[in-house]
């Protein structure tokens, strides 16, 4: 469900950070954890396997490590990659013992950049994408056991966790245009073209998960992107959508969110189409087999439900023996219509056969229509849908390599297996960049290194449903990760179209520049991909639209996604294939390499870092300008004077004050812990949680109005959107809110009580950050 062209995050509410020089940190004066907290085992650890002859290497690979030669000696590497800091210009680093132990782990991480490999990760994705593997499939299940595999074969403990979990598939489709003009459309993908790679009979038909069973005939009413804003400009052009079917294209907001506003203006169906503005140039190029862009029969499939995670299990997870809801406590986040998606192709005699007000010139798309209508009718069609939403077993794989320092310290890396069809973008070049990251990594381990933290490899199943696999995970170790997940990394699609992209928590956009600035820029020989990124451009995490979506906004664990691209036109069709990837999207595989090296450069700078490299004052600075959003907001919407921002400037300003107190000193940089004095390591450690935990004061147990799962005040998704990002979204629904109900005292006292809301998260955070008691 990675960003597509269908996934354009607004930007409205969302600005990025001025880079930051300074980021030293000091140690924490405080007790440390008992001996056996930080010696303590996760029950995966308890439950992961190996074969017995990489249990021998491992033990011999301890045997030729000091004692501690992670905890005293990482630190080397997030200096000169993480930090930035000339390792010559430091005088406390004179130890020789102490620099020779640097210099062995930089070693390690210096040869990680130059072992994935592009015929590797070749092999990776023409194995996982041989057949179709639908989640719930017996081929998504052969492709967990192929990353299980390999995981193993790498020297990584591994096992496989379940879940019984509510999916959907289509049973049948029927679709007819009965005026003013007989048509019935192809609804499928057709084999006309001159497709390379062999069609397989396992292919599911087109669909979007979850629609509403149901046989329904009406007038056809054109939308253009199904969002409210266009249902509103309907509505002002005099066209009535009440038992009307809607068609609407692709792009901007997310599609189920397109079905919904549907209904909620009265409609009885929607219909979705790609329209080849945003999927096929204009037309201009070409088309695949010939060129990367969307044929006219293409279909872009998915899924239709607004939640995220099991729907029989909200905020729990689905294990065997668990409570399920019944149906009328998820149908609001199920479609309450009929929907279904379209080619281009099949849209076109129906977007003909509008009449009525003409469109507003921005809603024409690139179709060569003879004329350019809403609706209402003469167009009229019949849809009929029969779904099978029924309980089915999803497989997440879980690969784990011990910390050798601090075992119940967390370091995670993630993406998903399961596609709607092939997935070769999305999302299996994210599967094989991970395969690539796993090997390396076990090539590390096999020459003697052993990260300082545990690091969790995380291959999910059922995320095109609704971040189902993830969701149903971190439910599964919720108290777990609140107090021992360190950082998320996540990978959808490692390789679409355009240059490189990510999205991060704040405190972590220092280490994700200047980790690009040592892995080699693929279209660009001779350069980094700093050097043509930039760092410029940072995005935030706030959408659902892929897996960090539990771990930061339900517990609270700071993440970044990544990829090198972030948009592609035949994005969740049968066109996702091998052969599209090695003509246009990675011909070499030179993008799956630079992935795997950025996102396993990443997993090694925290998993072996002293000191966390999070910098809190970038997101002082973030927070910062979302204040000043929010008196945008309040002063745009007409909010009466007693309407205050202040309570959110005051927060801040003790944040920034907080963050520049923790990053004022030096010598926290040392990884000579016997430069610093007795109990060093200790106040090391009780630092490091604060860094870890801050995060987690954004969120409350109460979560957004409407939306409880979602717990982040500081990012989350519009109630419109679930692609988009919000900053201080419980406020932006308030104010919304308000403006809808005409600016009552009591709305407005709804927003003035979010924004206190806010307020407090942000003093809680700079309390956790301060790590001292009031």
């Amino acid at each position: 469900m990675s960003a597509s062209f269908t996934d354009e995050v607004p930007k409205k509410f969302i600005k990025m950070p001025r880079p930051l020089k300074d980021r030293s940190l000091p140690l924490a004066e405080m007790d440390s954890p008992s001996k056996e907290d930080s010696a303590a085992q996760h029950p995966l650890l308890e439950k992961s396997t190996s074969p017995r002859n990489l249990a021998d290497s491992a033990a011999k690979s301890r045997q030729q490590l000091a004692p501690h030669p992670i905890l005293v000696a990482i630190v080397l590497a997030a200096l000169a990659v993480g930090y930035g800091i000339g390792v010559g210009s430091i005088e406390w680093l004179q130890s020789t013992d102490h620099m020779q132990k640097l210099e062995k782990v930089k070693g390690f991480h210096d040869s990680f950049i130059g072992l994935p490999s592009n015929d590797s990760a070749a092999a990776h994705l023409r194995e996982l994408v041989k057949e179709p593997h639908i989640s719930g499939s017996p081929e998504d299940l052969a492709a967990a056991h192929y990353v299980m595999q390999k995981f193993r074969e790498y020297g990584i403990k591994t096992h496989m966790t379940s879940y019984d979990v509510l999916l959907s598939y289509p049973l049948k489709r029927e679709l007819h245009m009965l005026a003013p003009v007989e048509f019935s459309p192809l609804l499928r993908e057709s084999v006309k073209e001159e497709v390379p790679q062999s069609r397989s009979p396992k292919e599911v038909d087109t669909f979007l998960a979850y629609s509403k069973s149901g046989d329904v005939t009406g007038d056809v009413v054109y939308a253009n992107y199904g969002r409210t804003e266009d249902f509103d400009e309907l509505a002002l052009l005099g066209v009535n959508v009440s038992g009307a079917i809607v068609i609407a294209r692709y792009g901007e907001i997310f599609r189920g969110d397109k079905v919904k506003n549907s209904a909620d203006r009265g409609a009885i169906g929607c219909l979705i189409y790609s329209d080849p503005e945003e999927y096929a140039a204009n037309m201009t190029e070409g088309a695949y087999p010939n060129a990367e862009w969307l044929p006219p029969a293409g279909v872009q499939r998915g899924s239709a439900y607004t939640g995220v995670g099991d729907p029989l299990t909200p905020t729990w997870p689905s294990t065997a023996g668990a409570e399920r809801v019944p149906p009328s406590a998820y149908a609001h986040q199920l479609p309450a219509i009929p929907c279904l998606p379209l080619s281009w192709q099949d849209a076109v005699p129906i977007l003909e056969n509008l009449g009525g007000a003409p469109r507003p010139p921005t809603w024409h798309g690139a179709l060569n229509l003879s004329s350019f209508a809403l609706g209402r009718g003469p167009a009229r069609v019949h849809l009929k849908l029969e779904m099978n939403n029924s309980v089915a077993t999803i497989h997440n794989v879980v690969g784990v390599i011990e910390g050798a320092a601090e075992p119940d310290r967390y370091v995670m890396l993630g993406n998903h297996r399961d596609a709607w069809v092939y997935g070769a973008a999305d999302p299996n070049s994210g599967t094989a960049a991970l395969l690539e990251v796993a090997r390396g990594y076990g090539s590390l381990l096999a020459a003697g290194w052993r990260p300082r933290r545990t690091i969790l490899l995380l291959n999910w199943d059922a995320e095109e449903y609704g971040l189902i696999g993830s969701t149903e995970w971190v439910e599964d170790n919720a108290d777990m990760l609140r107090h021992r997940g360190v950082a998320y990394f996540n990978v959808d699609s490692a390789v679409m179209r355009g240059g490189f992209f990510a999205a991060a928590s704040p405190q972590l956009d220092d280490l994700v520049r200047d980790v690009t600035k040592v892995v080699p820029e693929p279209d660009h020989p001779g350069k980094t991909i700093f050097d043509v990124w930039n760092g410029t451009e940072i995005q935030r995490l706030g959408g659902g639209g892929t897996d960090f979506a539990a771990m930061l906004q339900h517990v609270g664990v700071a993440a970044t996604d990544s990829g090198m691209g972030q948009d592609y036109a035949v994005y969740h069709s049968v066109y996702d294939n091998y052969d599209w990837m090695t003509r246009f999207g990675d011909p070499g595989f030179h993008k799956h390499v630079a992935c795997a090296q950025f996102w396993g450069l990443l997993g090694l700078n925290v998993a072996d870092a002293d000191v966390l490299p999070f910098d809190f004052r970038s997101y002082a600075s973030e927070l910062e300008k979302y204040g000043g959003q929010v008196d945008e907001a309040l002063s745009e919407n007409g909010a009466p004077p007693s309407v205050s921002s202040a309570p959110i400037y005051n927060a801040v300003a003790l944040f920034q004050r907080t963050a520049d107190s923790v990053h004022s000193t030096p010598e926290a940089l040392s990884g000579d812990l016997s430069r610093l004095g007795p109990g060093a390591g200790q106040r090391q450690r009780v630092l490091n949680d604060r860094l870890m935990l801050t995060e987690r004061a954004f969120l409350e147990g109460e979560g957004l109005r409407g939306r409880p799962w979602y717990k982040h005040l500081v990012y989350g998704p519009p109630r419109d959107n679930n692609y988009g990002t919000l900053a201080f979204p419980g406020i932006q629904d308030a104010v919304a809110d308000a403006k809808k109900a005409g600016g009552t005292d009591e709305s407005w006292a709804v927003v003035q009580h979010e924004i206190y809301r806010v307020a407090r998260a942000i003093v809680r955070a700079s309390k956790v950050l301060q790590g001292s008691l009031t």
